[in-house]
């Protein structure tokens, strides 16, 4: 409730808030500053190179993962209540499920130990495709059906061939308990929405509630692995969670979302059980078992305050005085360096401040995922360039941790530096958290050859894009579906914004003949259809591993845009302060 209340709030002020920032807050006063991308090119990457060796001075880095390291700890989770004590009743709760879940883990290694193999495994996912591929063959006639009749009986058909979709789903599930999580299905979507709905009360019980979901987060969302720690299923266990709790119901037609993720599971399964075998297999549940059961010892230890470090033993006060020295320490070295970080670009020109936040953001947020075509680091540099001009997204408050590390004059003066305040703002870009290993990349850039050329490439980005912003892209939010653990959807959590219509990729013209023979020739798997922003339909077809668009109107064909990567989002209510045109 408190977060979608939070983010409510927000998109009320977007409408609301006059922006008092200086001329810095907008794309067009950077715009006219570009007169030779070339030489902005290469006086940024020399100043770059000077801010490397000012802010990140040997050492640096390895101090980093030192703090990094003494923070992490043994991983153990810790619940504390307002006044900073041990929340013991949440620990005494789940002690017996985490005993539970131990037992668990070793029944399933003692029932894949009495499997003669592994084969119903194979057999099992071949099934699965097989209906995964007929539910999708009745997509493609109830979307091109000649007449009404053909569609109604198509559909008819679909809605048997779902049914049949998942009891075949069900059928794997039986086969490989060993691969599911504690606790099969686990609603991670609610799991999330719990957390987040008391993520910052200050509410005694609602506290403790918070502590409660967390834990049990905790002890669910996990798997097994190798013993040297390598290796974790717990992605490919939380991804069969959801696909279960979606196909409880399934809807009468295959939806693409339900088809990706089957598509992955299938892989990830099959890949899974042909990479290890039963034998690996059973010592990674070995390894699992152990290590749940040092969790156990851990908080019986620490329920009884008598907890065992090395030679000597502490209690929980002690333990959780520790923790939140070893916290303070790294979240004071994080905050100290991004005030370095700036106090070095707030004295750089205004082109090269807004050069390095989209650099910084660009290499943290999306890294090479998109390849040449650079269409969502685009799309992500567009968020940017749109959130620079909304005070909320543009400025700090007094409660944002890097505003008290700032100087007076930085305080007084922040709406000079918009695109600063936009990268560190508190809450937005998650690599900036201290606790996030992404941050370290702030102050000290990645110098390998590979990092050096991305970084080029993402100024190079940054410059065209400044250059020519796309006015109609108001987007504010993105989020990937495909990383979050169980494949969950933020949809829902993000009240005051709407998703913004899938859209295809660059037009193909070299290989556009190609794909029209195999298109005529009927050698293209028809995947789902979707409407574009413009309303313009597009087909989604696939030719062995990659994904085409064909716009049937006009028969161009372009490349793939996955919204299971990048979804874009936009305020529900146009914003008064959006980008205008030069």
């Amino acid at each position: 409730m408190f977060k979608r209340l939070k983010l409510s709030l927000v998109v009320t002020s977007l409408l609301t808030m006059t922006c008092a920032f200086s001329n810095e807050a907008s794309p067009l006063a950077v715009s006219k500053l570009i007169k030779s991308k070339k030489r902005h090119l290469s006086e940024y990457l020399k100043l770059q190179q000077e801010f490397n060796k000012a802010v990140c001075k040997p050492g640096t880095e390895d101090k980093y993962w030192e703090l990094y390291r003494d923070f992490r700890g043994d991983g153990h989770y810790i619940p504390v209540l307002l006044d900073g004590k041990l929340d013991k009743m949440t620990v005494s709760r789940f002690v017996p499920e985490i005993e539970s879940k131990a037992q668990w883990i070793a029944s399933m290694a003692s029932l894949l130990t009495k499997k003669k193999n592994l084969s119903d495994v194979k057999t099992a996912v071949d099934t699965l495709d097989k209906r995964l591929q007929k539910a999708l063959s009745l997509k493609e006639k109830i979307t091109f059906a000649k007449d009404d009749k053909e569609k109604a009986l198509a559909f008819v058909e679909s809605k048997y061939s779902m049914i049949g979709l998942k009891d075949a789903y069900n059928a794997l599930m039986t086969t490989i308990p060993f691969l599911v999580s504690y606790k099969f299905p686990v609603d991670h979507f609610q799991l999330r929405e719990n957390y987040d709905d008391v993520k910052f009360s200050k509410d005694v019980k609602e506290v403790q509630r918070k502590n409660e979901v967390y834990f049990f987060r905790k002890i669910v969302q996990d798997g097994a692995q190798n013993p040297d720690n390598s290796g974790s299923d717990s992605f490919m266990r939380a991804a069969l969670d959801t696909l279960a709790i979606d196909l409880q119901n399934p809807p009468e037609i295959l939806t693409e979302n339900l088809r990706h993720d089957l598509e992955w599971v299938i892989r990830a399964v099959d890949n899974h059980i042909s990479r290890y075998g039963k034998e690996k297999l059973v010592k990674r549940l070995n390894e699992w078992e152990e290590r749940t059961k040092r969790e156990l010892a851990f908080y019986i230890a620490l329920k009884n305050d008598r907890v065992k470090a090395g030679d000597h033993f502490e209690t929980s006060m002690e333990i959780l005085s520790r923790k939140e020295k070893a916290r303070y320490l790294l979240k004071d070295y994080v905050l100290s360096k991004q005030k370095e970080v700036y106090e070095y670009w707030a004295k750089q020109s205004l082109l090269n401040r807004a050069l390095f936040s989209l650099e910084t953001i660009l290499f943290n947020e999306v890294g090479r995922f998109d390849g040449s075509d650079a269409l969502e680091r685009m799309d992500v540099a567009q968020v940017v360039l749109n959130r620079v001009q909304i005070p909320h997204y543009n400025s700090f408050l007094e409660h944002d941790s890097l505003y008290s590390y700032l100087s007076q004059h930085h305080k007084k003066h922040q709406n000079e530096y918009p695109w600063l305040n936009v990268m560190l703002k508190e809450g937005e870009f998650s690599f900036t958290y201290f606790f996030i290993t992404g941050s370290v990349r702030i102050f000290c850039p990645e110098q390998t050859r590979i990092g050096k050329a991305l970084i080029k490439e993402n100024v190079r980005l940054a410059l065209d894009i400044l250059e020519s912003p796309n006015h109609e892209f108001d987007a504010l939010r993105y989020f990937s579906r495909s990383s979050m653990l169980g494949k969950i959807s933020m949809d829902k959590l993000w009240s005051g914004y709407t998703a913004i219509d899938e859209r295809p990729g660059k037009k193909l013209v070299k290989s556009k003949a190609r794909y029209e023979k195999l298109y005529k020739a009927g050698k293209l798997n028809f995947l789902y259809e979707f409407n574009s922003p413009k309303q313009i339909k597009y087909y989604v077809y696939e030719s062995g591993k990659t994904k085409i668009v064909i716009e049937p109107k006009s028969g161009d064909f372009y490349t793939y845009r996955s919204p299971h990567f990048f979804k874009y989002f936009k305020p529900i209510n146009k914003l008064t302060q959006g980008p205008k045109k030069p």
